[in-house]
């Protein structure tokens, strides 16, 4: 009798471990991008157009279009961003087109975020079905995510039409790059706060 309720427990034990092993690999995305994603896009836009020089549009109004590669919710925000920006640093922002001297044509080419990395060592390794990985063992493990900016900005008439100037490609970029040594020496190096 006894031999058979050590079978029984033996399987509630390995059914117990298993479950809370099963847990120990999974994660949750709350947004689209990290939180340190979206800072490493906002500093690199902040970047691209601190390098605009607003000295040569004078104190006409100016009416301000913005265009990005991906259409998204990202371009609400990044011509919000340039327009405040803008108007922060002296220009005349108007809404209406028909009361612009001049219209900005924003064109953002890049906006996004790279990550590579180096691992010297043993990387994690899946070992079954249930989602299990070893360790990975890091004699030196480098990661970098840099956000990247580039915009062009287009000069027009808002009365004629004519083209009156564009200024040349602005850029802008931040990075944070993470380090291990040995398993458990780690640094951070980034431009994030400068």
């Amino acid at each position: 009798m006894n031999s058979l309720r050590r079978p029984a427990s033996s399987l509630w034990a390995l059914g117990a471990v298993l479950l809370l092993l099963s847990g120990c690999g999974m994660s949750k995305l709350v947004t689209k991008e990290s939180g340190l994603g979206q800072e490493l896009v906002y500093r690199s836009l902040e970047r691209a157009v601190n390098e605009l020089d607003v000295t040569s549009y004078g104190e006409g109004k100016i009416t301000v279009e913005l265009y990005t590669q991906t259409g998204d919710s990202l371009q609400e925000f990044a011509k919000e961003y340039v327009v405040a920006r803008l108007k922060e640093r002296g220009l005349h922002i108007v809404s209406n087109e028909s009361e612009a001297d001049d219209i900005l044509e924003v064109f953002i080419s890049v906006l996004g975020i790279n990550e590579d990395g180096t691992l010297l060592g043993l990387p994690a390794l899946p070992v079954s079905m249930y989602g299990l990985s070893t360790p990975e063992l890091a004699l030196y493990k480098s990661t970098r995510n840099e956000g990247q900016a580039e915009i062009q900005v287009y000069t027009f008439d808002a009365r004629t039409g004519a083209f009156i100037r564009k200024t040349g490609t602005l850029s802008g970029s931040a990075f944070l790059t993470k380090h291990r040594l040995f398993l458990f020496i780690n640094f951070t190096k980034t431009n994030l706060y400068q």
